[in-house]
Formats: structure tokens, C-alpha cells, sequence
């Protein structure tokens, strides 16, 4: 059961794919908003987008604020799935 039986099981046959993807993934998150906004449908906004226009223009006082804010909300859900899978687990 858990990672460990994965493992064992599905991930050492598809070691290679494995390894892909986390290297994909660490590619990516070097460069995130970047990323973001090149894979996002033309023409319509998103926050990456709008934090990176944020940063390109020196609008640092609106750019504290929307990092703030999504750090609060990060800590918020973590707290909030962390709770959850507790009471889960006691069940």
C-alpha cells in the first residue's frame, strides 16, 4: 500500500517515464509564469499573465499584494486538506 507499493508494483517498469516527468516538471517550474502564459488559450487572461505584467512594469506595491494573497490562500487550502485528510484517516 501506498508509495511504496506503487512502486514496486507500476513505477520500476516505467522507471524511465517517471524520471521524464520529473524532469518535465522541474523544467517547468524553473521558469512557471513563463510557462503559464505560453500554454495558455490566446486571448484569454490569467493570472500568471497578469503577475508577470506586474513585474515587467515595476508595479511592486500591486505585486506584494497578489503574492500575499496567493501565499495566503496556499496556506489556507494546505490547512484545510490537512484537516481534511486527518479526519479521514481517524475514520
Amino acid at each position: 500500500t501506498g508509495p511504496r507499493g506503487w512502486w514496486r508494483a507500476a513505477g520500476r517498469a516505467r522507471w524511465a517515464a517517471v524520471a521524464g516527468v520529473a524532469v518535465a516538471g522541474f523544467a517547468l517550474s524553473l521558469h512557471e509564469i513563463e510557462a503559464s502564459v505560453i500554454v495558455s488559450p490566446p486571448g484569454m487572461g490569467s493570472l500568471p499573465q497578469r503577475l508577470l505584467e506586474l513585474l515587467h512594469y515595476n508595479r511592486d506595491e500591486q505585486l506584494a499584494a497578489a503574492a500575499l494573497n496567493l501565499v495566503g490562500c496556499g496556506i489556507i487550502l494546505a490547512v484545510l486538506a490537512g484537516s481534511l485528510l486527518g479526519s479521514l484517516r481517524r475514520a
